[in-house]
C-alpha cells in the first residue's frame, strides 16, 4: 500500500509510522555494525574484540566474567576474546591488589586510543543528526532512541523471532553479516516531520568517522 506525503501529513497513521520504524530499524543496525566493523579493519580487529575494548575504554578494569556480562556472551567466549586481545598486545592481566585470586583485565594505552576513536565517532554521528533537527526538537529524539531501547527490550522479554507466525526455528540467522543487511539504506523510507518519503538516503562525511 503506497501512502501520499500528503496524506501522511495531515494523518499520520499509526500503523504507517510502524511500519516505517521497522524498515529503518535494520537501516540503523548496519550503520552501527559497519562504524565498529570499519574500526576494527584499520587496527585488525573483530567487531566482537572493538566491543571488549569498548567496554574498557569505559570501565578501564574489568574481569572476564563483567566482560562476558556486558557483551551478553559465555564465559568461554568472553575468555576466548580475551586472550587473542593478550596476545595481540591489546590488553594486559593483573592481580586486583584487594584480592589477589581476581584477575583484572586492562587495556594498553594504544588500545585506549582505539575505543577514544569510535567514542569520538559516535558523538560525531549524535551531533550530525542532531543538527538536522529544529532546537526544540532534539529533545524529542533523544527521549525517542530511550523509548527505542525500551522497545526492544520489552520485546526480547515478551517474544522471539522464532515465535512468529511461517517463521521456523531453523529460517532464525542471528549472525551480525544477517542482522545488518536486511535493508538497504538507499531505499529505505525518511520521517520528518510526520511525513514519510521514498526519497534516498543521503549519506553524509561525519568528523571523526575516517
Amino acid at each position: 500500500m503506497n501512502y501520499s506525503d500528503a496524506e501522511l501529513l495531515v494523518r499520520p497513521d499509526e500503523g504507517i509510522l510502524v511500519e516505517t520504524g521497522v524498515q529503518l530499524l535494520p537501516v540503523i543496525a548496519k550503520a552501527l555494525y559497519l562504524a565498529i566493523s570499519g574500526l576494527g579493519d584499520a587496527h585488525g580487529l573483530t567487531p566482537a574484540q572493538v566491543k571488549v575494548l569498548l567496554q574498557l575504554g569505559t570501565r578501564r578494569q574489568m574481569t572476564v566474567g563483567e566482560i562476558a556480562t556486558a557483551l551478553d556472551c559465555s564465559m568461554p567466549a568472553a575468555s576466548e576474546l580475551v586472550d587473542r586481545l593478550v596476545d595481540a598486545g591489546h590488553l594486559v592481566r593483573a592481580s586486583d591488589p584487594a584480592d589477589r585470586r581476581r584477575v583484572l583485565i586492562a587495556a594498553t594505552p594504544a588500545s585506549q586510543q582505539i575505543s577514544a576513536h569510535l567514542c569520538e565517532l559516535r558523538e560525531a554521528q549524535v551531533r550530525y543528526a542532531l543538527d538536522q533537527l529544529e532546537p526544540e526538537e532534539r529533545p524529542t529524539f533523544i527521549k525517542s532512541l530511550q523509548a527505542l531501547i525500551a522497545g526492544l527490550a520489552h520485546a526480547q522479554g515478551t517474544s522471539s523471532l522464532a515465535d512468529c507466525p511461517g517463521a521456523p526455528v531453523a529460517s532464525v540467522d542471528h549472525s551480525p553479516a544477517n542482522a545488518v543487511s536486511l535493508a538497504d539504506p538507499a531505499t529505505a523510507p525518511q520521517v520528518r516531520e510526520g511525513r514519510v518519503t521514498k526519497q534516498p538516503i543521503r549519506s553524509a562525511s561525519l568528523r571523526g568517522s575516517n
